[in-house]
């Protein structure tokens, strides 16, 4: 009956409830759903995970361990779907109050709310943040008390949720790490291994209340598949305590590496005889304390073998089964040389298939195949295979021979590493080595990398091969060089690398100095089949520097395939024998980006007749073969040098047949008899815009381009060139014509940028068009779109000089400033035109000058048109106030005049002058004419005419008659 009782209360409690919230949710002010009601009413927060924001580990009895020495913070997440805030403390709040939020019951002492510890809700109300006190949790190192929270989650409405959140933590530091393990040596007569490291000083030194942190440290070392041995590591005044009778030593010997030193170092002796022919044994050290807690464990590898040449009938052998028969992770130690012999067994290339050390110790350590003397057979000194990884350091491997039938016997003279297999090298020597095809001293199809060390060395020491003397990175082998010497190798293509069928290489520093080639690429040869995607050479940093290509590409010679070069630098190569490309040549399908770095002091020579080109860069080939500059400079090299005079082109770079693309960079002070920056024959092709910049080079020996020639020489039907210019400058250059552009057979295009500050000691100070036959069938046409060209100087005396452009057979200008140039002794200020045509539709001529004190020499301030010339206005073309056009003549029977072919824009076209006589200034001259475009009278006015002063003083203007403008005296 008392319990029906109680449930009839219950029953009647919830009706009544329920009741009350229908009445509710029946009236308009009352809105909510009663689903929204009981929803809330039904939600619960629950702790649902933790985390720390330092690193933590589990005693031994079970407590989360943290560090004491900086504050820790417990983040506890919450299921809180409702965004409940929760009642949290706060500053004012009292103990008692404090404790109905969060309580810790393993301490007797409660802490304080604000200075021991802190918590709080999360503004997206999804948890909590409860942030321990560094001075507390040092009051409570060594697991001094169970510091865990019980929080009791409480709505600020008043709800109290069933879940509370409680966690075992103790503040215990866990052991600090240890360094690195150093492998010595005990000094007795059977010395045995000995592991030694050090822990750091400032863990180590550190105290609470007097005592030590690590007060209570132990080491475990295990062997693989043998023992564990656990020593207490007990602390003395002077570091830790010697137990000599469970391994530990006061000190050891070095056997590669210095053994550390200090107050808190550890020497533990192994059960391992440096004289056992012993595999390389594997140990796993780890320090802890008296709760479990372990600083992360360290692994060591004994030395296993150390060969030696003490024994020379055996040592390679010996060498090679140690090699052969180690376990992932073995380290081989060389003494002295151990060279390869006619013994039995005791020679052979040594295979690696796992991942395994070779290191040299003491002052000569060597590895010596010593190719087929006394008639040993001929190997190479290692072949890394099926998966292996090999580690050299601080050894010299010399004598390697890769002879035979197929490629892979003849590649890799010291080491063939195979697909799938990596190499690294850390300050070692390959020298004397030979292959028959590919890598004199290295071929590799895997992963390769060079850190410090040789590869050759002197002329004495050179490795060979056909390709890749040094190097050979093949069949999607990557080779990263760092800091190594590549110098002294001799090849027929590649004298220091060859990267060819799909390899890469990446140059981070290091030199690739004083190599020879027979045929091409000095340095590095780039080359690629048709059956392999890609090959790549890219430089970041390092020097190509010194090396000769007989036939071509002195530094670099990228045949198929790319070549990057973003810094570091390509210097001082040749291109000898008169062939092409000092420092880098570029032919078939061949890619050049150079996007930083420099190129400079490389040289082509000149050999009988045949004259090196391309001083810089030479490029040869077709449509397919690119060129893109986009930063970098290509400085000081020179072109076809022969004593102290220059008969090649393209003294910074060479275009046949190819394309370059110039965004920005510099090409500066380079020399050579024609183009004395850049050379454009065979169909080459230029395209300058952005900031590129092509200033201070020289054509010499009366020479022309001092920047850029546009064809080269008489053979108009084979040396032609095209140059656009959308942007970009051309200064500061010197020729005896054009010194900052010769057009000889081809065209230039000018949109954009700026020709300024050129000097031709002949004609054409800015710009020189030219051509060596009217029965040329590419002669030098300039166009003129936009930009400017100014400050330019041409210096011939008592001729048509042109000081910004000098045109002999086809000139178009329609935009673009021309200004401020000079002619000093002849005519010509601005625009000087010898023949054929100028078409003259925009732009503006201004400012120009010519300086001779001769009056007959000066002629032309603004342009100068001979009496051969046929030159049309239109448009916006201008020849501005102070400037003014010269009409040559001969006599009375050939003048020249101007056909105005539309409509003429400017108040002012151009100031006319003739010729200060009676046979140039001459009633009735036609001096304007209209051609499809009918004149009016106002074009009187657009063309002033220049006062006569010979013989005697005219003022002259024109009449318009029969859509001619004539002259008649005023």
């Amino acid at each position: 009956m008392k319990r029906s009782g109680k449930n009839f209360i219950r029953a009647a409690v919830c009706a009544a409830v329920i009741a009350l919230l229908f009445g509710m949710t029946a009236c308009k002010q009352f809105t909510a759903d009663i689903d929204e009601e009981f929803g809330y009413w039904a939600s619960e927060v629950v702790p649902v995970d933790y985390s720390f924001d330092v690193s933590y580990q589990m005693s031994n009895d079970g407590a989360l361990c943290i560090p004491s020495d900086s504050p820790v913070t417990l983040t506890i997440k919450l299921h809180n779907s409702r965004k409940f805030s929760l009642i949290m403390p706060t500053s004012t709040s009292s103990a008692a109050d404090v404790q109905k939020i969060i309580r810790f019951p393993g301490l007797s002492t409660q802490p304080t709310y604000g200075t021991d510890y802190t918590l709080e809700q999360t503004p997206d109300k999804s948890a909590l943040r409860l942030k321990y006190g560094s001075t507390f949790l040092k009051a409570h190192e060594w697991s001094n008390g169970n510091i865990g929270a019980e929080i009791t989650l409480t709505s600020t409405d008043g709800r109290k949720f069933g879940k509370k959140f409680s966690l075992n933590i103790e503040a215990n530091t866990p052991p600090p790490e240890i360094g690195d393990i150093t492998i010595a040596k005990t000094n007795e007569a059977d010395p045995h291994y000995v592991l030694c490291f050090k822990v750091d000083n400032s863990a180590m030194n550190t105290t609470i209340a007097g005592e030590n942190l690590h007060n209570d440290l132990g080491l475990v070392i295990t062997k693989e598949g043998g023992e564990t041995k656990k020593i207490l590591l007990p602390i003395e005044s002077s570091g830790f305590a010697v137990d000599t009778t469970n391994g530990l030593l006061s000190s050891a010997s070095q056997i590669i590496d210095p053994v550390p030193s200090g107050t808190w170092k550890v020497c533990f002796k192994t059960g391992t005889s440096l004289t056992e022919s012993t595999l390389p044994q594997k140990y796993t050290v780890r320090l802890i304390d008296t709760k479990g807690l372990s600083s992360a464990p360290k692994e060591a590898h004994t030395l296993g073998y150390i060969a030696s040449g003490s024994s020379p009938t055996n040592a390679w052998k010996n060498l090679k089964e140690a090699v052969e028969s180690a376990e992932a992770g073995g380290v081989i130690t060389v003494m002295g040389e151990v060279k390869a012999t006619n013994a039995t067994d005791n020679h052979g290339a040594i295979s690696v298939t796992k991942k395994i050390t070779v290191k040299g110790t003491g002052l000569t350590p060597v590895l010596n195949a010593d190719k087929d003397i006394g008639g040993k057979p001929k190997h190479r000194i290692f072949t890394v295979e099926n998966g292996g990884e090999l580690t050299l350091e601080n050894i010299t491997l010399k004598g390697g021979m890769a002879a035979g039938t197929t490629d892979d016997e003849q590649s890799g003279g010291g080491i063939f590493v195979k697909a799938g297999c990596k190499a690294k090298l850390t300050n070692c020597i390959i020298k004397n080595c030979e292959a028959a095809e590919f890598g004199g001293a290295i071929c590799s199809e895997g992963e390769l990398t060079l850190d410090r060390g040789t590869i050759g060395g002197s002329a004495a020491d050179a490795n060979k091969a056909n390709q890749g003397g040094g190097i050979c990175i093949q069949k999607n082998g990557r080779f990263t060089l760092k800091t190594a010497t590549i110098s002294g190798n001799k090849a027929s293509y590649g004298g220091a690398i060859s990267v060819r069928e799909s390899g890469s290489v990446s140059m981070e520093s290091g030199f690739l100095m004083r190599n020879t080639v027979s045929s091409l690429g000095g340095g590095v040869l780039v080359d690629n089949s048709a059956s392999f995607t890609s090959v790549s050479f890219t430089m970041t940093g390092g020097e190509i520097k010194n090396n000769t290509g007989q036939s071509g590409g002195g530094g670099v010679f990228v045949h198929r395939g790319t070549f990057t070069l973003s810094g570091g630098t390509i210097e001082s190569n040749t291109a000898d024998a008169g062939k092409n490309g000092g420092g880098i040549y570029v032919d078939s399908t061949g890619k050049l980006f150079i996007t930083g770095g420099s190129i400079k002091l490389n040289k082509t020579t000149k050999n009988g007749s045949d004259i090196g080109k391309g001083g810089g860069v030479y490029v040869d080939g077709s449509s397919k073969v690119t060129l893109v500059m986009s930063g970098g400079s290509i400085e000081g090299n020179e072109a076809g040098k022969n004593g102290s005079t220059y008969e090649g082109s393209g003294g910074g770079v060479h275009i046949d047949r190819g394309t370059f693309t110039m965004t920005g960079g510099e090409i500066k002070t380079n020399n050579a008899k024609n183009g004395g920056g850049v050379a454009l024959d065979k169909g080459g092709t230029l395209e300058l815009s952005g900031s590129g910049e092509i200033s201070g080079n020289t054509a010499e020996n009366n020479g022309l381009g001092g920047g850029i020639c546009v064809g080269t020489d008489a053979d108009a039907n084979e040396n032609t060139g095209t140059l656009t210019m959308t942007g970009g400058e051309i200064s500061d250059n010197t020729a005896n014509g054009g010194g900052g552009i010769a057009v000889l057979h081809g065209t230039f295009t000018m949109s954009k940028g700026k020709v300024s500050g050129n000097t031709a000691a002949q004609k054409g100070g800015g710009i020189f068009g030219y051509y060596y036959s009217s029965t040329d069938e590419a002669k030098g046409e300039i166009t003129v779109l936009d930009g400017e060209i100014s400050g330019n100087t041409a210096e011939a005396s008592g001729v048509m000089a042109g000081g910004g452009i000098c045109s002999l057979y086809k000139l178009t200008v329609s935009g673009g400033d021309i200004k401020n140039n000079t002619a000093t002794n002849g005519f010509g200020g601005g625009i000087g035109v010898n023949n054929e045509t100028f078409d003259f539709s925009g732009g503006t001529v201004s400012g120009n000058m010519t300086l001779s004190s001769v009056p007959t020499s000066a002629l032309g301030k603004g342009i100068f048109v001979d009496r051969r010339v046929t030159m049309t206005m239109s448009g916006s073309a201008k020849v501005d106030t102070g400037n003014d056009v010269y009409l040559g003549n001969d006599g009375t029977t050939t003048r020249a005049s101007i056909t105005v072919t539309a409509p003429l824009t400017n108040t002012l076209a151009a100031t006319l002058t003739m010729e200060n006589d009676t046979t140039g200034y001459e009633v009735g001259r036609v001096v304007v004419k209209g051609d499809g475009y009918t004149l009016t009278t106002d074009y009187k006015d657009k063309f002033p005419i220049t006062p006569q002063t010979l013989p005697t003083s005219k003022d002259w203007t024109t009449e318009l008659a029969g859509n001619q403008l004539k002259l008649k005296t005023q």
